[in-house]
């Protein structure tokens, strides 16, 4: 049996992670800078137990951040598949 916890807390990270989705999405590449600080706080709350929310907007702004490290285009590819890689492991140990 799964419970959902809702409180303000929980309320308040996930309308955060949606803000922060869509700081990334209108930034484009001028996010780049930020995507590996960005990574590591998302990617500590794929894994979130208690609010199904919050994992789900994680798992929504991850995209984005790949988006963002492609249009700088002045990436490897290497590093980009790399963190598809690890994104997708990470939502899927979630899962």
């Amino acid at each position: 049996m799964k419970i959902n916890v809702n409180t303000d807390e929980t309320e308040e990270k996930d309308v955060a992670i949606q803000m922060l989705s869509v700081f990334i999405d209108e930034l484009g590449g001028g996010f780049v800078d930020y995507i590996e600080p960005t990574s590591k706080i998302l990617l500590s709350l794929i894994s979130y137990e208690v609010n199904d929310s919050i994992r789900n907007s994680v798992a929504g702004a991850l995209p984005g951040l790949l988006k963002c490290y492609k249009e700088v285009g002045t990436g490897s590819f290497d590093v980009l598949a790399a963190l598809g890689r690890t994104y997708l492991d990470a939502i899927w140990k979630a899962i």
